[in-house]
């Protein structure tokens, strides 16, 4: 519903510096503030050489015009309206915006961003559509017409042909870049994702809307994509893309900008998501650069899940389950150690465990979760698991809980494993760290074939031989 509300205003003015609605739309501003600078330089003309002499005084003077080059980002990023998760796609959908912010108006639509100082249309270098940020992204989707009706001629936008160019400036939908030639599905992709990192980034009351803040995002994705990207528990698995796996399940929490500033994250409870989906953390996150991983080491068997509500098919859910056919490798025990900080089992095969253990300098772990408090590395596992959660992975409304412990704790507890999932390999392989709760405390040195796992975390050996993989045979693995 309110996805169609934005999606077909005519325009959304936005009292984009108030924080919540006890707050003014209009601002107290400094005018003087606003306008551009004139500063006048001299030319040092010492290593200048001319056929005609030296350069006249007049010459020698420039005139410069001095601006806040981070404008954007403090006037319209980073105001308190639009650092609201309920915001994002609102600011997305809607075709044309008329900001209040702290300092000045400004005006954005797929033709122009204007403000006060430059209401003309901002400078190249000042325009986020220009530039590989989240926030160009963001404008990139806007640009292209994320939603079809968005456009006067109902799709030119999307045709890149000279006729549909021409089509589109004669018409007033000139974007402020050129579309993508297609859109192709890297395009979309890498779309996708960075319009998911700006999303995550945002602030949200309860953690229940994670994914119905994004609903209508998803819809217009799916309208634009078409076959494939469809809307139900096949397709669109709790904010991420089947047709995206398994690149999609490489992410990691994102940690803040200044390293000495303490921080926290966690899985909420009750259950919000399935832990492979980026929305099952309350971080903001990032993918990561597979790099020289450029061959999967996996196969997606399967992959749903169940929404509360079927009549939302965007909305929230009530459990999922992927199947990956890869290679299990494993237990670990984590380790205090400035490397790894994992300990291969001894029942690993012994030339798997020596490869790793040589190589261990070269592997990168990443946790999905810290404790604000002691500010150490943690992990959290649903406990007890239904019975039949390896066939339809319901959780939600059971009688399971989250359970958090230290990676220290998980260490000393013969009922928690450790595992490393390839996703990826070359010269080295990348993946998911799983961790599964042995019920059967005297079974601990195998996983049947109705194991389940819960991710945890994301890992990246750089360095070693593909054979060794081929050492540990090929499995399904559930992941709920």
């Amino acid at each position: 519903m309110m996805k169609d509300v934005y999606a077909n205003s005519s325009i959304n003015i936005c009292a984009s510096a108030a924080a919540d609605s006890s707050e003014a739309s209009f601002q107290r501003r400094d005018l003087s503030m606003l306008s551009p600078l004139d500063w006048t330089g001299l030319l040092d003309c010492d290593d200048i050489e001319s056929e005609l002499g030296p350069l006249p005084a007049y010459l020698q003077r420039i005139k410069f015009k001095l601006v806040n080059t981070s404008m954007y980002e403090s006037d319209l990023s980073n105001a308190p309206l639009n650092l609201r998760a309920w915001v994002f796609q609102e600011r997305i959908l809607s075709r044309r915006h008329l900001y209040m912010t702290c300092n000045q108006l400004w005006w954005e639509c797929r033709g122009m961003c204007a403000c006060e100082v430059f209401p003309a249309g901002i400078p190249d270098r000042l325009d986020p559509s220009r530039t590989d940020t989240d926030e160009g992204y963001r404008v990139q989707y806007y640009a292209l017409g994320g939603h079809r009706h968005h456009s006067i001629d109902n799709g030119a936008a999307l045709d890149s042909s000279s006729a549909g160019q021409r089509k589109r400036v004669t018409q007033g939908e000139l974007a402020r870049h050129a579309p993508f030639s297609g859109p192709s599905e890297v395009d979309m992709y890498e779309l996708w994702n960075r319009l998911v990192e700006r999303y995550s980034q945002c602030n949200i009351t309860y953690s229940s809307d994670k994914l119905p803040a994004l609903s209508g995002l998803a819809k217009s994705f799916s309208i634009l994509q078409g076959s494939g990207f469809a809307l139900n528990g096949q397709s669109y698995l709790a904010g991420v893309w089947r047709p995206y796996l398994p690149e999609a399940l490489y992410w990691k929490p994102k940690p803040p900008l200044r390293g000495d500033v303490p921080f926290g994250r966690n899985r909420p409870h009750p259950y919000r998501a399935p832990s492979w989906s980026w929305s099952s953390v309350e971080s903001p996150v990032e993918w990561i650069n597979s790099g020289q991983f450029t061959e999967p080491a996996c196969r997606v068997e399967d992959a749903k899940v169940l929404h509360l509500d079927e009549r939302y098919e965007a909305g929230m859910v009530k459990g999922g389950i992927l199947h990956l056919r890869s290679r299990l490798i494993g237990p670990f025990t984590y380790e205090e150690s400035p490397l790894m900080n994992l300990t291969p089992s001894p029942a690993l095969d012994s030339r798997v465990r020596v490869a790793l253990c040589s190589a261990e300098k070269e592997c990168v772990t990443c946790w999905d979760e810290r404790d604000f408090d002691s500010q150490k590395w943690c992990i959290s596992y649903l406990d007890p698991l239904p019975d039949t959660v390896h066939e339809d992975g319901i959780l939600n409304g059971t009688e399971t809980v989250r359970k958090t412990v230290s990676l220290e704790a998980s260490a000393k507890d013969p009922r928690i494993r450790l595992f490393l999932v390839p996703l990826f390999q070359r010269w080295g392989f990348a993946g998911v760290i799983l961790c599964q709760v042995v019920v059967d405390e005297t079974d601990l040195e195998c996983a049947d074939d109705k194991a389940v796992f819960q991710r945890v975390g994301s890992f990246a050996y750089m360095e070693i031989e593909k054979k060794v993989l081929d050492l540990i045979p090929e499995r399904t693995i559930a992941i709920i």
